[in-house]
């Protein structure tokens, strides 16, 4: 046997994937016409690529499984009464890209793509379980890549990128305490030229690569997105004085709304988010935002819970793979067990927790005994101190695994992440934090700002193959900023 290994589409797609939706990722991914992508989704096994390495391979699987396929891999078998061909390997996938691709084979266009039936290996000692075996009765009709002449390759090494976040929290302070002040004198209306200065300063002094990221939204845009909240939210009010009838019609009204607005803040904000020249753009579609913003949470209250984590999931890979920079969407790679092992976590975590808060309690009721004002001093202390504990531990963790979660699975391009979140030391950021907003009412939030963007940034690197500048912005769709404003006015954030 090679140490080849193909790389095959098995005809079905991911648990949770709609058709459509994997089609058009499909499309823009490897640069295919509608009715190609059609043909290759409709065949019941194709092979897609052949790799030289299982490395390699296992790459090619992970991105096409981000996408919502059904990808294996397959062992090459040679004969050894045989030659072995000159290795025929397929095209990559555009948006699988191997680190020796040439701008001449990045040129070629979906013209080059063609249909042609792809052979089973042939072994010279059937196997019973042969994965052969299972491909021998496919259709004909598979889709299959154009061959790529090595010799024109140059390798293109992996580069390590960290992120780096230069805000100082005195600086942001005098930003923070204006903002502030203006938003009360003038009744919440400065509120939206709070919310530009603020993200331009998160922006502009986050930085990867030796460049800086880029905020250019209106402020009269968020404004106005704000005033129909703001109108939105006094009917909800008042409805529910004049008529509870009323209330529950304005309600279901406004959790009805929510998706889009969500939606259409993601848009606005990936619209106006630029790196290197090239700004972001959101293409996730309404009816998955109702599915994840609506739909999955009234089904996981209906469940009592179970489908929570599978409701986090799907709202994490909407809102990942829903983004897109220059030409190309992010990918996410994790799947639902990874929530459900999470969620496991965190109640094991609360549990132990609760757990130890009893066994103090009971060691401070001995001393209740002995001497009761002291008994009840300690068991009062050691419960609140036990609960604030075990609050910053539970959201330590959460926030950990979510962090890392999304981005050690979030893919653009031939490029990914590394995400090295640590609950212990995120832990101790948060407590902190928490306790000298507290002591400081307040004062001390635009410092702790600062240093939760410090400690995101000092644990996450891009993994990148080539030149970022490699990208092609592709035409900003002139979206409203409504939804923006309601999705700010409600406490929702989507973006990445």
């Amino acid at each position: 046997m090679s140490g080849q290994y193909q790389v095959v589409f098995q005809g079905q797609l991911q648990a949770g994937f709609a058709l459509e939706q994997v089609k058009l990722e499909l499309m823009r991914l490897c640069s295919l016409a509608e009715e190609q992508a059609e043909r290759l989704l409709a065949s019941s096994a194709v092979v897609l690529k052949t790799c030289a390495e299982r490395a390699q391979a296992e790459l090619y699987q992970q991105r096409l499984e981000a996408i919502g396929m059904q990808v294996l891999l397959r062992p090459v078998v040679v004969p050894a009464h045989k030659t072995a061909e000159p290795e025929q390997v397929s095209k990559p996938l555009s948006a699988v890209t191997e680190p020796s691709i040439t701008a001449q084979h990045n040129a070629e266009s979906s013209s080059d793509w063609h249909m042609e039936p792809i052979e089973p290996s042939h072994s010279s000692e059937p196997e019973a379980d042969s994965l052969d075996d299972q491909y021998s009765h496919a259709s004909s009709d598979y889709s299959t890549l154009p061959p790529v002449n090595h010799s024109s390759q140059t390798q293109v090494e992996l580069q390590s990128l960290p992120f780096r976040f230069t805000g100082e929290g005195g600086q942001y302070f005098g930003i923070w305490i204006v903002n502030l002040l203006l938003s009360i004198l003038t009744l919440g209306i400065y509120s939206a030229w709070a919310k530009v200065r603020n993200k331009r300063y998160f922006y502009g002094h986050s930085h990867l690569d030796g460049e800086n990221f880029e905020y250019t939204g209106k402020p009269l845009q968020i404004l106005v997105g704000r005033l129909i909240a703001g109108a939105l939210f006094i009917l909800l009010f008042f409805s529910e004085l004049l008529s509870p009838m009323l209330a529950i019609v304005a309600f279901v009204f406004t959790m009805a709304f929510l998706p889009w607005a969500l939606r259409q803040s993601a848009k606005f904000n990936a619209r106006n988010s630029w790196y290197r020249g090239l700004n972001y753009r959101f293409t996730g579609s309404l009816g998955q935002a109702y599915w994840v913003f609506l739909a999955l949470p009234i089904l996981s209250v209906l469940t009592l819970g179970i489908l929570f984590p599978y409701t986090l999931f799907a709202q994490q890979r909407y809102a990942i793979t829903g983004h897109g920079y220059g030409s190309h969407n992010f990918q996410f790679s994790a799947r639902p067990g990874q929530y459900y092992i999470m969620a496991l976590i965190l109640i094991a975590v609360s549990m132990l927790g609760g757990l130890a808060i009893v066994l103090v309690a009971g060691v401070s009721a001995v001393f209740l005994a002995i001497n009761a004002a002291l008994g009840a001093v300690m068991m009062t202390t050691s419960i609140v101190l036990g609960y604030l504990a075990l609050y910053v531990l539970v959201i330590a963790v959460f926030s950990v695994q979510m962090a890392n979660l999304r981005y050690n699975h979030s893919t653009l391009f031939a490029h990914g992440f590394e995400s090295s979140w640590r609950w212990d030391s995120y832990a101790k950021l948060f407590a902190l934090n928490t306790l000298l907003t507290v002591l400081t009412l307040g004062l001390f939030i635009p410092f702790a700002k600062v240093r939760s963007a410090r400690y995101a940034a000092e644990h996450l690197q891009a993994e990148v193959e080539g030149d970022l500048d490699s990208f092609v912005a592709e035409e900003a769709e002139q979206v409203s900023a409504i939804g923006e404003g309601m999705a700010d006015f409600f406490d929702f954030d989507l973006g990445l």
